[in-house]
């Protein structure tokens, strides 16, 4: 045949095509040798390099260069591809691979398919049927050596080099995916997806990232018959968050102190790593059905079935290892679609925020062999003469036969309220990492459907002039001279989180504007969380705008903005930790504008000086703090330079939300002071100084910022009156 079709070729295609016979029957010929002889064979070692392997190379290169050179108008594909596809050469190729003899071989044809896929711009051959048979016969192979445990050499970047470029090609052609897709007797497969997901249930969490642009580009797919087979069969929702819980659960028990955390670095890493990936793939994917099974599984297989009987065990070390998990991983969401569903378990609801219907949850088991032991069983099943005593599964220890998601909402309570220091403050810390997503509807459900009574009013009307008015100068880090760049640092790091709030509050308008907006009101006040005040628990008159109460009716901020006040009244004697989470969580409500009267009411109670009469006095607070502040400094003069100490240390202006560095902050911390002679109380107390002077700041920063707001509004209205006029 290749005789044949070369006495009907000019002579450089002639030649060309010489040159493939030529390599392909010396290829043919060596490796059948080799075969013949063994692995014993003396020329095993280095037959790799051999000039009858490279050849293939060669021919590689020939086909490449045809591909490029050629003029494909007249046909669809060059002489020399079509002579080989014609003879088979690549299924012949693939079926000596298989062999992986000499070893490297498989490896070796793997780069050179790759190659060909990469370099061949202008034929379609995917479309071959001699070339898709020979990927698939590959993929087989591929599948069937990892299946088995036995990878070959440094194969996997080859093997996602070669998905990555037949999922890119398929999609200008999506018909070509669908010969990949394998069916045999009830089973159905997409081959190019099963080998990623043999990659992905193997791998640990700091390799994953290898796999990212693999999934991110199959989840892109647009033929979806091909894409949703192909996530059906491989169960990829489901097993995206499988290995999120596994991940979760690999972080020990924390026991007591705060230094344990710090063994914790790989653990902490790779969970870390792991939430970006799925974060990544959450929302590259262009399925929404796919996005909705993600969403579901994240839910059910780990809010319900993983988070409820940990957050409410009955060994503090297991809520508060659960917890201090959950925030790293909430920590990396960034996809409200994956965020809100958390928020509505946590106060006791369905994933769209509905009544659940089936609260009770059984705690997993994970084995029989690992029996959970409750409060009472083991005396009560106490067995005399036996050997082995039951195994306790640690991550369940304390765990109820039957946890309950309608006492969520109670729980986190609890934990927040609770004499465990590190409970406590992982629990305040994930509300600061909920609240800090810059999302109307997570303040919404945490914190102003909690509003109850008379709302505080904006009668003096506070800007940040009349703010910084209402403190002693010496608690403001700036004088006469730094005055300016005290602004400038602060507002330039407020400006772009605000922008946001503003900017996603001014495209919603079903909450905030217009004839939208009483209509809220009118299902607010019909809502079970108006009834509920959202705790699962207490019904509440809520505010005038919703219900009618009394009024002189004290207005109560609901139970977060409570504790976060009154740890405010200890500000100085709060850990460092606890005073940036504090912190944290009023600036990222104070930026919220006065659009309805939930804002409004959440505006004035965090910013607004109220009269005599009123029962909340948030600034009043910070004007105590600040009191004992100026205090302390007028007693010892030498705080001054040690504060000037702390804050070289702490690497000013500090940045929230990453408990890394925090904890990176405390050793800096705890070395220098130590050199300075800078006593514990003492460095406690320095430390509450700089995150309030911090905070002062960012507070007089957002006063600002909503005053540009505001007279931009009212200059836009008044332009709109003259144009109307005119």
């Amino acid at each position: 045949m290749w005789r044949k079709l070369k006495s009907s070729l000019s002579p450089a295609k002639g030649s060309d095509l010489d040159k493939i016979v030529k390599f392909w029957k010396s290829f043919q010929k060596y490796h059948t040798t080799l075969c013949e002889q063994g692995p014993g064979s003396s020329k095993v070692a280095k037959a790799l390099g051999s000039s009858e392997i490279q050849g293939l190379e060669k021919i590689v290169q020939i086909l490449i260069q045809e591909d490029m050179t050629d003029d494909f108008s007249q046909r669809s594909m060059g002489v020399c591809m079509e002579s080989c596809l014609d003879c088979s050469l690549f299924e012949e190729l693939v079926a000596a691979a298989q062999t992986d003899f000499p070893p490297g071989l498989m490896n070796f044809v793997l780069n050179l398919i790759v190659q060909l896929l990469t370099g061949i711009q202008n034929q379609i051959i995917l479309a071959q049927s001699s070339f898709h048979l020979s990927l698939t016969a590959l993929f087989h192979v591929i599948s069937g050596r990892l299946l088995s445990g036995h990878e070959f050499s440094h194969s996997k970047p080859l093997v996602l080099k070669l998905i990555n470029e037949l999922l890119k090609q398929g999609y200008q052609d999506p018909v070509i995916l669908e010969l990949f897709n394998c069916k045999s007797g009830d089973k159905e497969e997409f081959l190019p997806l099963s080998v990623l997901m043999i990659y992905f249930q193997d791998e640990y969490a700091q390799e994953i990232p290898e796999l990212r642009e693999s999934f991110i580009i199959a989840s892109q797919i647009e033929n979806r018959p091909l894409f949703e087979m192909a996530i059906k069969s491989s169960e990829l929702s489901l097993m995206l968050i499988t290995k999120l819980v596994f991940y979760f659960q690999t972080l020990p028990v924390i026991v007591d102190t705060e230094e344990k955390f710090q063994i914790l670095e790989n653990q902490i890493k790779e969970l870390i790593s792991y939430t970006q990936f799925l974060n990544d793939i959450y929302a590259e994917t262009i399925h929404d059905f796919f996005k909705d099974d993600i969403v579901h599984n994240f839910y059910e297989e780990f809010c319900v079935s993983v988070l409820t009987p940990r957050l409410q065990s009955m060994d503090v070390n297991i809520r508060c290892s659960a917890t201090f998990a959950l925030c790293i991983i909430m920590q990396e969401i960034s996809n409200m679609d994956l965020v809100l569903p958390l928020v509505y378990f946590l106060q006791g609801k369905g994933k769209n925020g509905d009544k659940r219907v089936a609260s009770l949850v059984s705690t997993p088991t994970y084995s029989v062999e690992h029996k959970i032991i409750f409060p009472g069983e083991q005396k009560a099943n106490k067995v005399e003469n036996v050997s082995h005593p039951p195994q306790v599964n640690i991550r369940n220890q304390g765990c109820k036969p039957l946890a309950d998601i309608k006492k969520m909402w109670q729980t986190i309570l609890q934990n927040l309220l609770c004499d465990n220091y590190l409970l406590s403050f992982n629990t305040l810390r994930l509300i600061y990492i909920l609240l800090a997503k810059n999302n109307w509807k997570i303040v919404k459900l945490m914190i102003t459907d909690n509003f109850s009574g008379t709302p505080p009013n904006d009668e003096f009307k506070i800007d940040c002039e009349t703010f910084m008015s209402m403190f002693p100068s010496s608690v403001f880090s700036f004088n006469a001279n730094t005055f300016s760049d005290f602004i400038t640092s602060a507002y330039s790091s407020t400006f772009e989180g605000s922008s946001i709030i503003y900017k996603n509050i001014a495209n919603e308008d079903s909450e905030f504007t217009g004839a939208s907006a009483s209509k809220l009101n009118e299902n607010f006040s019909k809502s079970p969380i108006a009834k509920s005040a959202g705790t699962g628990g207490t019904p509440r008159k809520r505010l005038q705008l919703f219900i009618e109460t009394e009024e002189d009716e004290p207005f109560n901020p609901g139970e977060i903005l409570d504790y976060v006040v009154s740890k405010f009244n200890n500000f100085l004697g709060n850990s460092f930790q606890e005073n940036l989470m504090l912190t944290g969580i009023i600036s990222a409500l104070a930026v919220y504008p006065k659009v309805n009267e939930a804002t409004r009411a959440l505006n004035n109670f965090l910013i607004e000086p109220q009269d005599k009469k009123s029962n909340v006095m948030f600034i009043h607070v910070l004007k105590n703090i600040a009191s004992d502040i100026d205090s302390k400094f007028l007693e010892d003069t030498s705080l001054n330079s040690k504060l000037l100490i702390v804050k070289e240390m702490l690497e000013m202006p500090l940045k929230l939300g990453f408990y890394d560095s925090i904890i990176v902050s405390r050793k800096l911390t705890r070395r220098k002071t130590n050199e300075n002679c800078v006593n514990e109380s003492e460095k406690q107390f320095l430390e509450a100084v700089v995150v309030f002077q911090e905070f002062l700041k960012e507070m007089c920063s957002l006063l600002l910022f909503k005053e540009l707001m505001h007279d931009m509004t009212a200059s836009s209205k008044e332009l709109r009156k003259v144009s109307e006029f005119d």
